[in-house]
């Protein structure tokens, strides 16, 4: 059993990392690559299973949380 699940998408022919994700308990947070900044979204789940309301302004410490945990769990390639 892992405390957390982490995974990246890349895109393009030249695979620039394009979005990064972790998966903790009933939350989800998902890294974005807008405008050449990372944005990060958080949803809960339990309540929103289709990803439809980004709660990241509701819960700046569980965000906090997640940027660290994509800082640490990335590799580069």
């Amino acid at each position: 059993k892992h405390e957390y699940l982490y995974f990246e998408f890349t895109k393009g022919n030249d695979q620039k990392l394009f979005s990064k994700a972790v998966r903790k308990g009933k939350w989800k947070a998902v890294q974005l690559r807008k405008d050449g900044h990372w944005v990060t979204e958080l949803y809960d789940l339990d309540e929103d299973v289709g990803e439809n309301n980004n709660i990241a302004q509701k819960f700046p410490e569980k965000v906090e949380e997640f940027n660290r945990i994509m800082i640490e769990a990335h590799r580069a390639l």
